[in-house]
């Protein structure tokens, strides 16, 4: 199971310190959200967060998962940036071969 987007996303929702805010920067809904956010939890085994309907509090767990996510997401988005930077210019030589036409009489 590839993880990666789920962490991106718990990411977002630290970041944005709720899911309604997180949800509309990620152009889902919240309660798509949360349910990303508990199917994350099931695969890692760990409460990341302490909900209720007013409150959102990370757990200590949750941080940690946290600080190695965004280590994980940040080396990801490096190796994209790496070798995006190598194909953005064009590089080397350019050779135009002139065709020629012969006409032939009819």
């Amino acid at each position: 199971m590839n993880l990666m987007p789920d962490l991106a996303a718990f990411i977002m929702v630290v970041n944005e310190g709720t899911f309604t805010a997180a949800a509309k920067r990620l152009n889902v809904t919240p309660s798509a959200l949360s349910k990303l956010i508990t199917r994350l939890e099931k695969a890692l085994s760990v409460k990341l967060f302490n909900r209720t309907t007013r409150t959102l509090y990370i757990t200590e767990a949750g941080q940690k998962v946290y600080d190695q996510a965004v280590i994980m997401v940040n080396a990801a988005q490096q190796a994209v940036d790496v070798s995006t930077s190598d194909h953005s210019e064009p590089s080397g030589t350019l050779t135009v071969l002139r065709q020629r036409r012969f006409l032939t009489p009819c």
